[in-house]
């Protein structure tokens, strides 16, 4: 350390715990010793325990490499269900290259109990998987039906839903080969009625008023005069000869609307009607005649709902849509042995406003309505709702 001479103040360098001799005036400099560094406490000390031996472990090299196999294919076993859990909600979420691939009798059936069916386009019997009961395509969405949808006939399962679009104008029948749906901006959506689910897109230039099918061909008429034939499935313009054009909204089978005094139905030489009273409460009578001999004609203790009635013909029952004279809102399902007319049951519409069904068709084996937002199937022999597809 540097010390300062007490006698002649000449700075000095001693250590620390020395002396020196100051080299200008010879008086002996002093520095003090080093102060002892703080002591610690002692740690404790533990006793050392042995370290404890694991067994040997003997693992053959074939027992290690059927591990490893075992180990891959486990964990091939979990991306495989992995992707069957992704690709029908990819699928049903309308990626378009998967409907392009995938059949009709693989698609998975899924719920659309929290959607609505639209009642404004009901929808079109078509045939979508060759069992020999007619599906149906219509138009479904959550709260506007913008989506093509088609549903088993059999068994309410969803076959195939479409890529919502901003805006749905009209749906339209082609039979049982398939349908069309035409956009707010007048784009056509032509579906084939069985996968791979093919659509065709046609412009055109305004909302569809007429159209009739020909061979391999469509016609169409627009609101505003114009005609154009388009050949199926490629789109490209063609003339096409029709048999008949029928309206875009027109009559439904087995129908009586509002206005509507009666329906009737052409099957196997027989003509089923469905009228109702020509003044004072719309009372029902339903008649069966052939040509003009009649068979049997009952009028029945029920009315016409308040927008209107329906019926159709199913396996040797006459199904009716219709409501008690007292209280029209409340739609019944009303079964008739078609021999004699003689009445097998009665059962109410749940869940409804009974308006009046917007579609009432028999399919080969369930009656189909269409009413308040949702699809439902009635089996004919009881009654019974057999499944429901929407609210």
């Amino acid at each position: 350390m540097l010390l300062k001479c007490e006698r002649c103040g000449a700075p000095n360098e001693v250590p620390a715990g020395s002396s020196v001799r100051c080299p200008y005036c010879g008086t002996t400099a002093s520095a003090p010793a080093p102060a002892p560094p703080p002591q610690r406490d002692a740690l404790p000390v533990y006793p050392r325990q042995p370290y404890p031996q694991r067994a040997p472990v003997v693992v053959a090299r074939r027992s290690n490499f059927l591990g490893v196999v075992i180990g891959l294919i486990s964990v091939v076993g979990v991306l495989a269900g992995v992707g069957a859990s992704l690709l029908p909600q990819l699928a049903r979420s309308g990626s378009p290259a998967l409907q392009a691939l995938g059949n009709v009798t693989n698609n998975p059936a899924h719920s659309l109990s929290s959607m609505g069916w639209s009642s404004g386009d009901p929808g079109c019997l078509i045939d979508a998987n060759g069992d020999g009961i007619f599906d149906i395509a219509g138009l479904t969405g959550p709260s506007e039906t913008n989506q093509a949808t088609v549903v088993d006939g059999k068994t309410g399962q969803v076959l195939f839903t479409a890529p919502a679009v901003p805006k749905v104008a009209q749906l339209g029948c082609l039979g049982v080969d398939g349908f069309f749906v035409v956009q707010a901006n007048f784009q056509i959506d032509f579906y084939t009625a069985r996968s791979p689910w093919g659509v065709t897109h046609v412009m055109a230039r305004d909302k569809v008023s007429e159209y009739g099918e020909g061979a391999g061909c469509v016609q169409l008429k627009t609101d505003d005069g114009t005609t154009q034939g388009i050949a199926l499935p490629s789109g490209m313009a063609t003339p096409c000869a029709v048999k008949q054009m029928r309206r875009y909204y027109g009559d439904k089978p087995g129908i009586k609307g509002l206005t509507d005094h009666g329906t009737a139905l052409a099957l196997g030489g027989r003509k089923y009607t469905l009228t109702e009273r020509a003044s004072g409460t719309e009372i029902l009578t339903v008649s069966v005649s052939e040509g003009t001999r009649t068979v049997w004609s009952k009028e029945l203790t029920y009315a016409s709902c308040t927008f209107g009635a329906g019926i159709a013909v199913a396996g040797g029952k006459i199904v009716l849509w219709a409501a008690h004279p007292a209280d029209r809102d409340k739609g019944l399902i009303v079964g008739l042995e078609e021999p004699t007319g003689a009445q097998l049951y009665e059962h109410p519409v749940p869940d409804s406003s009974s308006d009046s069904p917007e579609l009432f068709q028999y399919n080969g084996k369930y009656v189909l309505a269409v009413n308040w937002g949702a699809l439902r199937a009635y089996d004919p022999a009881t009654g019974d709702e057999a499944w429901r597809v929407g609210r």
